[in-house]
C-alpha cells in the first residue's frame, strides 16, 4: 500500500500533465518517496520538474522566465531523436514514454533527486 510522502520529501514539479500522467506520477512519486505538485499547487521550491513534453518545455520555458533557477534539473518526455532540442530548450534528462518506475527513479537518479 502506498503511503504519503513525507513533508520533507523532494518535490517534483508536474508541468503539462495529462490525467493518465499524473495518476502514473502520483503512484510513482508515493512509491519512491517523493512529493508531487502541480503547477498550481504552490509550497515549497521543486528538487526537480518533470515535464510533459517538448512542445510543454519550449511553451514555457521555465528558467528563461525565472520559474526555476538553474540549480533545479528538468527531466522532459521525448523521444530519442528529440534529445538534441530538449538539450538545447534546458532539459537536464529525458525520458521515453511509457516509461516503467524503473525508469522514473532512474531518471531522478540521473539528475541527482534522491529521497
Amino acid at each position: 500500500m502506498a503511503h504519503p510522502a513525507p513533508a520533507e520529501a523532494p518535490a517534483i514539479l508536474l508541468v503539462a500533465p495529462d490525467d493518465a500522467l499524473r495518476y502514473l506520477m502520483e503512484r510513482y512519486a508515493r512509491r519512491g518517496g517523493y512529493a508531487l505538485r502541480g503547477t498550481t499547487d504552490g509550497g515549497r521550491a521543486p528538487a526537480v520538474v518533470w515535464v510533459s513534453s517538448l512542445e510543454a518545455l519550449e511553451a514555457i520555458r521555465p528558467r528563461e522566465r525565472g520559474v526555476v533557477g538553474d540549480d533545479v534539473p528538468l527531466i522532459v518526455i521525448a523521444s530519442e531523436g528529440e534529445e538534441p532540442r530538449a538539450r538545447e530548450l534546458g532539459a537536464d534528462h529525458r525520458v521515453t514514454q511509457p516509461f516503467t518506475y524503473r525508469d522514473f527513479l532512474a531518471a531522478l537518479s540521473a539528475v541527482g533527486v534522491l529521497p
